[in-house]
């Protein structure tokens, strides 16, 4: 798998219509000013496989940057999870790179393509992002609403839409935005929430996203308002919606609503992302009841992070020589690499032979630029090559340098050509062989002390 960094224009050809608007390029383009670097990046093998829009702020990435979610785009969605894993092995190597320390990802609500999303979810967790906290996202399918929805909907959501629907109330779309905004910003201000967008930015946002915009009137007065984006294919997203709290005796939330339900039921949309009920993933229980009780469902919105650990694959010197002599003499690391004993001659006859040896491929490794330990393929033929690897440093076992290190074997091996590659573990490294297991090593054979394990690649 390559990764390549490509011009906003190549992106666009490639991801022309992503499967939701905040990963398209006309999106990030519009909010780039909110970061200091944007990139574009291409995974790709013989084909185009994924694409991703990173934005930098100091020594950090995210995706999105500036948006309610975002990560990657597919070429195709019936895309194996072994090609999004390796897309998320290169884009490590790539961010380590940079000198970037950490990365972000916002996920879509899993209503937007579960197929996808939870391949992606679980190649994230596997390849150590960590889960920061999970959003409750609520939607409303419009299936749901049928001429016995007012039957089905909580005893008191039935009680206040009935109240509402006695009284002189108009549902009306318009393309006042002014309007919509000044009504959302009267609720906000009244509640002591923050508005997130300007009008302004509102007003740049739809110039290049299909929106539809409502009010609801009361004899004279507007009293509520909801500013709606089409973000996907039959899924549309309240972007903002709300009442002037002295008109809400009039049960004016729960008619908004219902006629918003109604409107997109007739337009063919299938699902109404109505948004977070969350902030950091501690639950807002007023929004959930409302929500809930109206006939929303929650759909779980990820939220990943993943620390960059500061490793180096470098040439092996005889910086790393040296410390090989220190390390593989050590007792218990040369039985849990099951090194027999060698002689200061026979390690440079080693040395110098590495030059000439195409079957043979070393790394020295460092750690915030400290040498660290070795790894490498060796006995490599036209189709697999044995992995090995060791980190001689002990202070700095258990802080998973170990996966990294087999992540960069099993890249350097794709890049190879390799199909496979296999591994001798001692049946006491129960810490290898844990590693290995959980990686996609599975075991080959058994022999006496020790166990044969491989991986295809």
């Amino acid at each position: 798998m390559n990764l390549s960094e490509i011009t906003q224009e190549q992106y666009n050809d490639i991801f022309p219509v992503p499967y939701h608007i905040f990963n398209s390029v006309k999106f990030n383009e519009l909010n780039k000013y909110k970061c200091e670097q944007v990139n574009y990046l291409l995974f790709q093998d013989k084909k185009k496989r994924l694409g991703l829009i990173i934005g930098r702020n100091n020594n950090s990435v995210s995706s999105p940057f500036s948006a309610p979610f975002g990560c990657f785009s597919f070429k195709d969605e019936q895309i194996d999870i072994k090609i999004i894993e390796k897309s998320i092995r290169v884009l490590d190597f790539y961010i380590r790179e940079k000198k970037i320390s950490s990365i972000k990802f916002i996920l879509p609500p899993l209503c937007y393509n579960i197929s996808f999303l939870s391949k992606l979810i679980n190649a994230l967790k596997r390849n150590d992002y960590n889960i920061l906290y999970i959003d409750l996202n609520h939607i409303f399918k419009t299936s749901f609403l049928d001429e016995n929805y007012i039957n089905k909907i909580y005893h008191n959501a039935r009680k206040n839409l009935n109240i509402a629907l006695k009284e002189n109330l108009s549902f009306i779309k318009t393309e006042d935005i002014n309007l919509v905004y000044n009504i959302i910003s009267e609720n906000r201000k009244t509640r002591g929430l923050p508005l997130m967008m300007t009008f302004e930015q509102v007003r740049e946002t739809i110039n290049i996203i299909k929106y539809d915009a409502f009010v609801v009137k009361f004899d004279n007065d507007y009293i509520a308002s909801a500013l709606i984006y089409h973000v996907a294919e039959k899924i549309v997203q309240v972007i903002y919606w709300g009442d002037i709290p002295e008109f809400s005796s009039k049960k004016t939330m729960n008619f908004l609503s219902y006629k918003v339900f109604e409107f997109y039921k007739k337009a063919g949309i299938e699902i109404i992302d109505i948004g977070p009920s969350s902030q950091f993933g501690i639950p807002n229980y007023g929004l959930c009841d409302f929500k809930e009780s109206i006939g929303c469902l929650i759909d779980s919105k990820f939220i990943f992070n993943k620390n960059i650990l500061n490793i180096d694959f470098v040439n092996y010197t005889r910086v790393f020589l040296d410390k090989s002599w220190e390390w593989l003499n050590d007792k218990e690391i040369r039985e849990l690499t099951m090194t027999p004993e060698f002689t200061k001659e026979q390690q440079e006859t080693f040395f110098l032979s590495l030059p000439q040896r195409e079957n043979y491929f070393i790394k020295g490794i460092k750690f915030n630029d400290k040498p660290i330990g070795a790894c490498g393929l060796k006995n490599i033929t036209e189709n697999c090559g044995e992995y090995w690897g060791y980190i001689g440093e002990k202070e700095f076992w258990g802080q998973g340098i170990g996966k990294e290190i087999v992540k960069y074997i099993v890249t350097v091996a794709e890049e190879k050509g390799l199909k496979s590659i296999w591994l001798n573990v001692s049946q006491n490294n129960e810490r290898a062989k844990n590693l290995y297991l959980k990686f996609g090593f599975y075991v080959e054979t058994i022999n006496d002390d020790k166990i044969i394990m491989r991986y295809n690649i």
